[in-house]
């Protein structure tokens, strides 16, 4: 699983994760991924977080990391691809990887 964040001045850095994610991998990789100045950097002081409504991201956990971090999440409905520009990449990427009937294999890409 990959995590990553963009705005209109730039992207952070690709995150990958490893197995089933739990909300505490999720925090630990924010964390990780250093939101809390790269989110400003990237945006501004009055900058908003968006994600889906996954299950790690409701969680109780999640939202007290977001409360504590005073990082404002935009609300929005579950997997609506009109208010998440991070579906149209990943269609994008889709499409890049598998254009000319090519087939992804994590194998070649792990030796």
């Amino acid at each position: 699983m990959t995590w990553g964040a963009f705005s209109f001045n730039g992207t952070m850095e690709l995150q990958v994760m490893q197995g089933r994610q739990t909300a505490a991998g999720y925090v630990e990789m924010l964390q990780r991924a250093s939101l809390m100045t790269e989110g400003p950097r990237l945006c501004g002081n009055d900058w908003v977080f968006q994600q889906d409504n996954a299950a790690v991201h409701n969680a109780r956990l999640t939202k007290e990391f977001f409360q504590e971090s005073n990082i404002t999440i935009l609300d929005h409905p579950a997997f609506s691809p009109d208010l998440n520009p991070t579906e149209n990449i990943w269609g994008w990427m889709a499409r890049e990887v598998y254009k000319n009937g090519h087939h992804y294999d994590l194998k070649l890409l792990i030796s």
